[in-house]
Order: C-alpha cells, then structure tokens, then sequence
C-alpha cells in the first residue's frame, strides 16, 4: 500500500491537462521509467500530440488475455492542486480519483504479476486525452495499432461511485458546434442590423424543446449549452456567434436522430466529438466472474448501476469486448479540493490480484 500511495502523489505532481504536452510527455516517460527493471514489454504511441503507453508481459500483442486501462489526463478547467497531501484516509490533489490512484494501483499490480510465474498475458493501457474524448488514445489504438488487440475483458476504474457499483450502461456523447451570422450596426439601431447571438438562441429554443429538463435519477437524453461565443461590445450589434452543445444519449442511433433535427434547423454546424453509448450484459460471463471475487474480497453485494458520464470503454464496448467500469471512491473531481479513499485503492488492488489468481 505504501507503494500504491507514493506512486499515485507522484504521478498527481504532472500537470496533465490540455495543451501541456510537456508534462503529459513526462508523466508516460515516468511509467515507462516505473517498469524498467520488469520483465515486461513496452510500447509507445502518440496521436496529435497525446502520448499513450502499453505495457504486458506476454510473448505479443495478440496474445493479451486480459486488459487493464486508465487515463492520466485531467480536464484544464483549474490548474492548481497538484501538490498532492494525505489527510486522514483520503489523497487529495487534481487527478487523484479521475483517475490516478486506479492508474497506480494497477500499475502496482502488473509490476508485482512480472515477479511471477503467470499463464495468463495482462496488458495495462494508459492514455493522455481520454478527458477530451479519447479519440487520440483508446479511439485511435483500437482502430489502428492495437486494432487485433481482442482480451477476454477489459477492467477500467472509472466509472460509478465506488467499489460496490460495476457500470452496465453510459450514456453516449454527441458535441456540436454550432455558428451564425447576421449584420452589424450600432447598438442604439438594432433595427439596423441582424444579431447573430439571437439567432443562435433561435436554434437553441427550438432544440431544447426536444431536451425537457430532467430529475436525478432519469435516464433520458440531455443538452446542455456548454459556451456561447459572440460580440465585440455592449453598443454593437453582433455580426458572428458560436455556441457549442453537449447532447447525452441512452440509446444507439439517437446521435443520428439528433444530428438530423439540428440540420433541420441549421446547415452551420460541425460534430466536433462524439461517442456512441454503452449497453452491457449483467449476465456477461466476465462480469459475473469479476463481480463474485470482488464481493468475496470486500465483503459487501456489488450493484449493477447506469451513469451518465462516458469513458473509454466505449471504444472497447464497440469491438465487444467486455469492460468491468468501476471506482476507487473519491469526490470534488476536476477541482483542486479533489480527494480519493485510501482504503478503496489497497481494495481495488486486492481485487486485481484475486481475480487473476482465481483465473490461473
């Protein structure tokens, strides 16, 4: 454990958000770095700038049995909080449950498997921009170099609440840019010209008739105005505007619905990101195994939940592959006051070591 919690404050101390390809660099130098006495294979990629790693210890790619994945990017709306410090049973500092202590813990894990004698081939994936939709990493991997990667399962630690939830459904991501223009002329004779924020709010009325507000606990499709953009000054009639939506959708082919009702209202517009849902199989032979040995090692039943975020799993969902989706508890994540349990992490990684004893 002491392990765990040093390896997890050091890799909390990069400063991976958006744009900082120096640190984003530094941090998978730091992992290659962390395996370099092992008896392990490594492999580098690197796609617009976003390095990604993959580790494993058997003889080649195609050969993997099981897969472990995580990402160590974190989102750049706040930019402090990586000095990482212990308080009572939690690690506090960006990044620290989004997901750097799952990305520790089963870092530990796979150099700990490579002192021993092991049938089964375990690979261990860790990305730089799953926070901006993973396309440059798992996205890109999954269709390209790792395209004849085909695990039994995938486990990733990030998704749900915590150790007692394995994630069956998520909800798919559909962002959208969305532009106008009018015609600009003194604020104190708007009649004189056409304002380009006006009809961008037009279009958006006219969507968000689609999109009622919903209650905690509905699992129905959503938009959100992420960010508007337009204007020069207060007494100037705007002549160009941006806004950018975010849709989340339950069900396959509801990005494509979605995309046709706004070329309904609009040909000015760009997906700029998008990922497609993720329906699982509670009876999923995989999940059931892991979901057994988990319950065993915490002592407590595990539940099945749905959750609006996305991840990376979906890449992995579209090939069929399996994916157990859960969490080493934490909170406040994407702020500097973000904390995750320490008992959870020594938790998590006694459930890897059981799962993959009890599969030998």
């Amino acid at each position: 454990m002491k392990e765990i919690l040093d390896l997890t404050q050091k890799l909390i101390k990069f400063k991976t958000f958006l744009g900082n390809d120096s640190e984003k660099n530094q941090i998978i130098d730091f992992v290659e770095n962390y395996f370099s006495s092992c008896n392990l294979k490594i492999h580098r990629y690197k796609k617009n700038g976003n390095p990604s790693i993959l580790i494993h210890n058997g003889s080649s790619l195609k050969e993997i049995d099981f897969l472990l994945s995580g990402h160590l990017d974190v989102v750049d709306d706040e930019k402090s909080g990586f000095t990482p410090f212990i308080s009572k049973d939690r690690i506090y500092g960006r990044g620290s449950g989004d997901m750097k202590a799952g990305c520790a813990a089963m870092m530990k894990f796979l150099k700990d498997l490579s002192q021993k004698k092991n049938k089964l081939s375990v690979g261990l994936l860790l990305t730089t921009d799953e926070e901006l939709g993973g396309v440059d990493g798992v996205g890109y991997l999954l269709s390209g170099p790792l395209k004849n990667l085909k695990p039994k399962g995938v486990i990733i630690p990030d998704g749900g609440e915590d150790l007692k939830k394995i994630v069956l459904g998520q909800k798919g991501v559909l962002q959208v840019k969305i532009w106008s223009e009018g015609k600009s002329a003194h604020g104190a004779k708007p009649f004189l010209g056409e304002n380009a924020i006006e009809k961008l709010m037009g279009i958006y009325k006219a969507l968000k008739r689609e999109f009622p507000s919903i209650q905690k606990g509905q699992w129905k499709n959503t938009m959100n105005l992420g960010k508007i953009v337009g204007g020069e000054s207060i007494n100037k009639v705007p002549d160009k505007a941006e806004m950018f939506l975010d849709f989340r959708f339950t069900e396959k082919g509801d990005d494509l619905m979605i995309e046709r009702n706004i070329s309904r209202l609009t040909k000015d517009f760009e997906i700029i990101a998008g990922g497609d849902c993720l329906i699982q199989d509670r009876n999923d032979i995989f999940l059931k195994e892991y979901k057994k040995i988990a319950e065993k090692r915490i002592g407590e039943k595990i539940e099945f939940m749905k959750t609006e975020g996305a991840s990376d799993a979906r890449y992995f969902s579209a090939k069929n592959i399996p994916v157990v989706i859960t969490k080493i508890k934490c909170d406040n994540i994407h702020s500097k006051n973000e904390w995750v349990e320490m008992r959870e992490m020594e938790e998590f990684y006694e459930i890897l070591r059981d799962f993959f004893q009890e599969d030998n």
